[in-house]
């Protein structure tokens, strides 16, 4: 009896009656954003640069030897900055960044202007330089209306993926 009622003791239940192994493994809008911004970030990093091509000439890259480096007065490669390393997903990962990027168009596809936020919000949330708020200013969204959009697309994912019981970590 004893160890039913510590095996108990691990269950909780959110605010549907559903009994969950523990709140992590329940969709929270919070939660879909963060996977949102993660897989659209692994998916720019995957794609690479698209458009023109930012090299212009067509000669080779420059091979020389030490001792030219030194004559030449070139800094030491000690001192060059390190190439910028992507970081490695396990394939498995990868395939719930793709179900991921899917999550808009399957949960928001009656919702076209929460979509749009939501859209806008990452774009922001994944650029250097851009700012949500800039970015409401400039479409003419009242920020406090955009908010709400963007958290009630957010709060439709998360309910729509507990609506098909899928489970964190198992997406």
């Amino acid at each position: 009896m004893e160890d039913w009622e510590s095996d108990m003791n691990n269950y909780q239940r959110d605010n549907r009656g559903v009994t969950h192994r523990g709140l992590e493994d329940v969709w929270t809008p919070k939660a879909v954003g963060e996977e949102l911004v993660e897989a659209v970030r692994w998916a720019r990093a995957a794609a690479g640069p698209v458009g023109p091509s930012t090299r212009i000439n067509s000669f080779p890259d420059l091979l020389i030897t030490a001792a030219e480096r030194d004559l030449e007065g070139w800094p030491d490669i000690d001192e060059l900055d390190a190439p910028v390393r992507r970081r490695a997903y396990s394939p498995a990962r990868v395939s719930q960044f793709e179900r991921i990027l899917w999550w808009p168009a399957q949960y928001l596809r009656e919702q076209p202007g929460p979509a749009r936020v939501l859209h806008v919000w990452i774009r922001c949330k994944i650029t250097k330089k851009a700012k949500f708020d800039a970015a409401c200013d400039h479409l003419g969204w009242p920020r406090a209306t955009a908010y709400r959009a963007r958290d009630k697309a957010l709060s439709t994912i998360a309910q729509g993926l507990a609506g098909n019981e899928i489970a964190r970590g198992q997406h």
